[in-house]
C-alpha cells in the first residue's frame, strides 16, 4: 500500500517541501504505485477541502490521530480483504 501525504501547511515548508513539489511527489507516487499494482490510500483526497487546522498537528506537517486512525482502519480492512481473496488486483 502507498499512502499519499495531505496538503501540509506550506508556509512552513522550504526546498523540496514547497507546495508545488509536494503535489508533484504525491502525483508521481500515486502513478508509480498504480502502475505496479500497489493499492493507494489517498489521504490527500480524504482531507481535501478541509481547513488544515482540522487535520494537521501544530507542527504543520503531521496529521492528527483521527486521520492516522482512519488510514490504519482502511489499511487493515484492505489487508483482511486481501487475505480473503476479495481485494481486487490491478491488471
Amino acid at each position: 500500500m502507498f499512502r499519499t501525504e495531505p496538503l501540509t501547511s506550506f508556509k512552513t515548508k522550504v526546498g523540496l517541501g514547497t507546495y508545488h513539489n509536494i503535489n508533484q511527489l504525491r502525483q508521481a507516487g500515486k502513478q508509480v504505485a498504480q502502475e505496479n499494482g500497489v493499492h493507494v490510500i489517498d489521504v490527500y483526497s480524504m482531507v481535501f477541502g478541509e481547513n488544515p487546522d482540522q487535520y494537521l498537528m501544530a507542527d504543520g506537517y503531521h496529521v492528527v490521530d483521527e486521520v492516522n486512525n482512519e488510514v490504519t482502519n482502511i489499511a487493515l480492512n484492505m489487508l483482511a480483504l486481501h487475505r480473503q481473496g476479495r481485494l481486487l488486483e490491478f491488471d
